[in-house]
């Protein structure tokens, strides 16, 4: 399949950002509009050097991810591409450069850490429900649209991603891509994997930042990985450089990603629901971060108190349930938890239609959720 963009010398190249053996990105602008923009140029050879990057439309994977993808603010923007014949050019949103406002090597606050992740879980959950499999999750895979925002944190590259069926059967994988020191066990034993491959990247990652180095080391080899993994590294986790503890809770959160059990590890939907998250990343910009998976996030109020933490402890939670029958029946509207306010006064409350918003393999979950006015 080839197609051309609407017009190629639309667009100038202004320098090269990085360069690998089969990949070369650019930064650049729109001659019209001057809009800039990043450029990729992906070579046909890595479906050669990397058969398990084949795709069924026999394009590169970024072009066959992201083509059919509806907007997702934590996911960068496929704007044109082209194919030559040596390989295929693509231009996306820019979003800002690699590596941009996230400083490497340096132990970050729990906060900025749970806010961080919370944006990429929320982006990795929404291409997980559309079958689609990262196994490249690394810092220099994520970019800041604001440095000073981590909640603004975008998904940038998907060359070694893939598509995967919607059955046991076919919703499995294989091949080592990427890098390894960020891979899990099962993909490191060349074992078949799924979209939990994916969770352990993201245990990975939240622990490079919340002690500012990578336990495995950055540039080992995949046996030395799955030697350091098997002999227990990270079983015991290290404290950060500058000598500050990590709290329980975050311990908590990275153990449940770094199972080699892939069934005990954490699903997207966990760690948006995880105390670590809840309590550490700002209730409004979690709120929002939530919100673009099409979940109900739990509303807070107020501020941090002097742990970084927000209190939920006047939410009441409602006893009742959403059975496999509600789920089936026409829509109808359900009630939800109340919330009441540091001043005693009730929360507006609104009602939701709670069985178009969950799934049945979610209806066990009990209503604890307030939807105020400021929630829509």
């Amino acid at each position: 399949m080839t197609r051309r963009a609407r017009d190629q010398d639309a667009y100038d190249i202004q320098e090269t950002l990085k360069s690998s053996s089969y990949k070369t990105v650019y930064r650049g602008f729109h001659t019209l509009t001057g809009r800039p923009v990043i450029i990729k140029n992906i070579s046909k050879s890595v479906l050669t050097a990397y058969p398990s990057l084949r795709t069924p439309s026999n394009l590169a994977p970024d072009i066959h991810i992201l083509r059919s993808l509806t907007h997702h603010p934590h996911i960068v923007e496929l704007l044109d591409w082209w194919e030559t014949r040596s390989g295929w050019m693509i231009v996306y949103e820019y979003v800002g450069e690699p590596d941009e406002g996230i400083e490497m090597g340096v132990q970050h606050g729990e906060g900025w850490t749970a806010t961080l992740i919370a944006g990429v879980a929320s982006a990795v959950g929404f291409l997980h429900d559309r079958h689609v499999i990262l196994r490249d999750i690394k810092p220099s895979n994520i970019v800041l649209r604001d440095p000073q925002d981590p909640a603004s944190v975008v998904l940038t590259d998907f060359t070694n991603g893939c598509v995967v069926g919607n059955t046991p059967s076919t919703s499995l994988t294989s091949g080592l891509v990427g890098t390894p020191s960020w891979q899990s066990p099962e993909v490191l034993n060349n074992e078949p994997y799924g979209k939990e491959a994916d969770y352990w990247s993201l245990g990975m990652l939240t622990l490079y930042f919340l002690i500012g180095n990578h336990p495995l080391g950055l540039n080992a080899s995949p046996s030395d990985v799955l030697k350091r993994i098997e002999a227990g590294q990270l079983d015991t986790l290290p404290v950060g450089q500058n000598g500050r503890p990590i709290t329980h809770e975050a311990v908590d959160f990275v153990k449940r990603l770094l199972s080699r059990d892939v069934f005990q590890r954490m699903s997207c939907a966990d760690i948006l629901e995880h105390p670590w998250i809840l309590k550490r990343v700002d209730p409004r910009k979690l709120r929002d971060i939530v919100r673009w998976w099409r979940r109900m996030p739990v509303s807070r109020e107020g501020s941090p108190n002097s742990n970084g933490d927000y209190d939920d402890s006047s939410l009441s939670e409602s006893n009742s349930e959403i059975s496999p029958d509600d789920i089936r029946k026409p829509p109808r509207v359900l009630r939800t938890a109340r919330r009441t306010r540091s001043s005693g006064v009730a929360a507006p409350m609104r009602t939701v239609d709670l069985a178009a918003a969950w799934s049945p393999p979610n209806w066990k979950r009990r209503v604890a959720i307030e939807v105020t006015e400021g929630l829509f």
